[in-house]
């Protein structure tokens, strides 16, 4: 690795701690720079500005979801698998990596221009890691429609972070019983809504 990337991932390391401490309106570059070792201006070799270095941070996790969702999809026999597939690989990464969605969803708070950032640089990436997969399940008839970009990349995420959080306040996250069970359940209930919406087939019914 050459000491430039080397510098750079040091930076990276650095930075999602100091948001993670402070957060990211009082996050600044000097901290940030110092906590790194390095000037200033090294930063801005990399980066634009704090918020384009606050988006690359957060932008592994992003990835790592859509990666383990293509990873779940690819295998899918029916509409019910690819739900479940991708309604489970997004949750259970998100956990995995909840301290640095919790540092994106807070951060994008009073910063709207960050969630612009945010599905200009990582979203349409992410996105496009799955495309290949989209096109396929399309062609082979188990995909009806194309999965609309913003609901699912976004709007699925944000309910899950508030949830995910919610979980972690009771303790659930760190039961690894309770933990299961509220996972199959919450699958579940998301499986039915996806796939039948509020007025459509109730939970536990066939999901063949």
């Amino acid at each position: 690795m050459s000491s430039s990337a080397e510098t750079r991932d040091r930076l990276l390391a650095e930075a999602l701690k100091i948001f993670s401490q402070k957060g990211f309106d009082r996050a600044t570059i000097g901290e940030i720079a110092r906590s790194a070792r390095i000037a200033e201006g090294t930063i801005y070799r990399h980066f634009e500005s704090k918020k384009d270095l606050f988006i690359a941070c957060v932008e592994p996790a992003v990835r790592r979801v859509a990666e383990r969702i293509v990873a779940g999809v690819a295998e899918a026999k029916s509409p019910v698998d690819i739900a479940r597939a991708v309604i489970r690989g997004r949750l259970e990464q998100m956990v995995e990596d909840r301290d640095t969605f919790n540092i994106l969803f807070t951060g994008m708070a009073n910063h709207p221009e960050l969630f612009e950032l945010m599905v200009q640089k990582v979203l349409g990436g992410a996105w496009a890691t799955a495309e290949p997969l989209i096109q396929r399940l399309t062609a082979e008839g188990k995909l009806r429609r194309r999965p609309n970009f913003l609901i699912v990349g976004v709007g699925m995420t944000a309910a899950m972070w508030a949830m995910i959080n919610f979980q972690e306040n009771l303790g659930t996250l760190k039961d690894p019983r309770a933990y299961a069970e509220w996972t199959d359940r919450w699958v579940d209930d998301m499986t039915d809504f996806v796939l039948y919406g509020m007025a459509g087939q109730p939970a536990g019914g066939d999901h063949t």
